[in-house]
């Protein structure tokens, strides 16, 4: 998701959700968690948490994020 979390034209309109979507939903069935990583101050830390990552360790520059295959409702 690199280029186009640099391009506003392309942010806001839901393209980041539907790539993160279906990787999720066309991963191995053997992949229980997801992992993910984000710099501290970047707008992905919200996305990610939208899309039910949960902080798991955080350093000086990043963040990481895990989510289960199916997290839990709400």
């Amino acid at each position: 998701m690199t280029p186009t979390s640099h391009c506003a034209r392309f942010q806001r309109r839901g393209l980041g959700s539907a790539v993160l979507q279906r990787l999720l939903n066309e991963a191995p069935a053997s992949v229980r968690i997801f992992r993910v990583g984000a710099l501290r101050d970047s707008d992905a830390n919200r996305f990610y948490q939208r899309h039910g990552f949960i902080e798991v360790s955080n350093d000086e520059w990043d963040i990481a994020y895990e989510r289960p295959r199916h997290p839990a409702p709400g």
